[in-house]
């Protein structure tokens, strides 16, 4: 579930999500993807869900952008390429990246995890460019 926290131009649920819009990443198991710490896959931070929107000020919140240069205010399309710059500190929390492989499984034991998830200070991921970019689809 994604919550606008966009103050400059709130959007209602069920509305569109634009570039630059300020946004929490709600599971639905509970929590919000939220950054803490460092040293994740020698990554800036490391990302879990949070019982708290911000564990810290601005760790839950994510901007969506869609290109470096920040351009704002255009409609995310479902399946287009964004990047999520994480809040923490004045927005130097960095993108939403993977690195590395996944250990474990989901909570009930039945899913393997993939990859691991924590930000990365730059645009471009260190082992793939592509690895910060993220798209949106339907839920099931």
């Amino acid at each position: 579930m994604v919550h606008s926290v966009n103050e400059e131009n709130p959007r209602e649920p069920g509305e569109t999500v634009k570039s630059g819009d300020i946004i929490y990443l709600q599971s639905r198991q509970g929590g919000y993807l939220d950054t803490r710490g460092s040293g994740c896959q020698d990554n800036l931070l490391c990302v879990s869900c949070s019982q708290k929107r911000d564990r810290e000020e601005g760790t839950g919140r994510w901007k969506i952008l869609l290109a470096e240069d920040g351009e704002l205010g255009q409609e995310i399309s479902l399946r287009q390429s964004f990047h999520l710059l994480n809040g923490w500190n004045n927005w130097t929390g960095g993108y939403l990246d993977t690195r590395g492989t996944g250990k474990g499984t989901n909570f009930n034991g039945t899913v393997p995890n993939l990859l691991c998830v924590s930000t990365h200070a730059e645009w471009d991921g260190i082992d793939d460019p592509n690895s910060t970019a993220w798209w949106a689809e339907h839920s099931a």
